[in-house]
């Protein structure tokens, strides 16, 4: 198969000829956070995009589906969610009985992320997934702790195993909180003869303040505790990639499974954490990226977008 890039005439017109990756399984990935989304922003991203052959675009701090499909047009697949509150409860069950914890949301729903594939890429498939945290093992361990042989629950709460004790009020339960924060938007990229890559798009939430050396915002550590174990129990190999609101040890912390890639110095919050098996490669953006984060400038946002090149596993195995 080509592998060029050129022009080709069609009708009279001049086509773009877009490498053909499909037998090494590469996927080439743009991560931006655009600080709101307009022509001006496009116009860049699509340069770097385009520059760097790039397959899919992950977006966070976006617009609307209808306001990013007329901004991207029709060479264009867009996925839109929006950045939500990661669960707005989780049910533990005692015995016989069952109780549901409503969670606090700390998160408005005015944001939103954006996944955008191009469709020239037509054996590339990308798919929104549902993220649920609240049916996740090791969210359950997080938030109520976990239980002993004997029967004996944390030692901070001091509950037994029995249909007849009364369940944890919600007010004991510390990390029920974390459920509350922004969650990220799950993406599933696939292609026939490899395996599907789990991806959350994400951004962190923030906090509205300070959080010390190794974060920009109270809440991020909270955001991370609940994905990390999401992405521990994922089947798929994954990709962890956004604004992630904290430095890269915090990130090796939470992702110490993964292999931690970050954006060009001195942005230090954006990163990018995938299984080993895809082969996590980092594009030199060059100017354009570095001239990106330039809050205030038109066309610009106030990070640094990051990209990447994953190699998806092949089906066989081999």
């Amino acid at each position: 198969m080509s592998s060029r890039k050129g022009k080709e005439k069609s009708d009279g017109e001049e086509q773009e000829i877009l490498p053909d990756r499909s037998m090494s399984g590469e996927v080439r990935i743009l991560s931006a956070n655009t600080c709101g989304f307009d022509k001006e922003k496009w116009k860049n991203l699509q340069k770097m995009a385009d520059s760097n052959e790039v397959d899919v675009i992950f977006m966070q701090e976006c617009a609307s589906a209808p306001k990013v499909e007329e901004i991207v047009g029709e060479d264009w697949e867009v996925k839109v969610t929006q950045e939500k509150p990661a669960a707005a409860g989780i049910k533990r069950k005692r015995g016989n009985d069952e109780k549901e914890y409503k969670v606090t949301p700390n998160c408005g729903v005015g944001r939103f992320y954006a996944t955008l594939k191009r469709r020239k890429i037509a054996k590339l498939q990308v798919e929104t997934r549902l993220y649920l945290p609240a049916d996740s093992e090791a969210v359950h361990d997080f938030i109520f702790g976990k239980e002993s042989e004997s029967g004996v629950g944390p030692s901070t709460q001091g509950v037994r195993r029995s249909s007849r004790t009364k369940q944890i009020p919600a007010e004991n339960l510390p990390n029920l909180g974390a459920l509350g924060v922004r969650g990220p938007q799950c993406i599933e990229i696939s292609q026939t003869g490899f395996r599907p890559v789990t991806v959350f798009n994400y951004h962190a939430p923030q906090g509205g303040g300070s959080g010390g050396i190794n974060q920009s915002g109270m809440d991020a550590p909270k955001g991370h505790q609940i994905l990390q174990c999401v992405a521990r129990e994922t089947r798929t190999p994954r990709l962890v990639i956004g604004d992630q609101n904290v430095d890269r040890s915090a990130m090796l912390d939470y992702y110490s499974d993964l292999e931690v890639v970050s954006a060009a110095y001195p942005e230090r919050l954006v990163h990018a954490a995938g299984s080993r098996v895809l082969k996590v490669e980092q594009i030199d953006l060059g100017d354009a990226g570095e001239k990106f984060n330039n809050k205030g400038e038109t066309g610009c946002s106030d990070h640094t977008p990051l990209g990447l090149k994953i190699f998806l596993p092949s089906d066989s195995g081999q």
